[in-house]
């Protein structure tokens, strides 16, 4: 498939390379966001890696914030 090889993949390795500077270690602790629709589609979701689940989909600002709140809440280290 040339599209695939072309631009999905080329692109999706670039997100995985900006999402691995977030998260270096098993001691790290970071928010990886996917901010386009087609990260919710196919074949995007089958190439997302297993260690990322479980993934939270939402088309929603406020509860996209939430998350994030919730998830700093979370994993202070204060």
């Amino acid at each position: 498939d040339g599209f695939a090889f072309a631009y999905v993949y080329p692109g999706l390795n670039k997100v995985l390379q900006a999402a691995g500077r977030v998260i270096r270690g098993p001691e790290d602790r970071g928010v990886v966001m996917l901010l386009d629709s087609r990260f919710a589609q196919q074949p995007y979701r089958d190439l997302l890696p297993g260690e990322w689940e479980p993934i939270s989909w939402t088309a929603d600002r406020k509860t996209a914030q939430h998350r994030i709140d919730t998830f700093w809440g979370e994993n202070s280290s204060e």
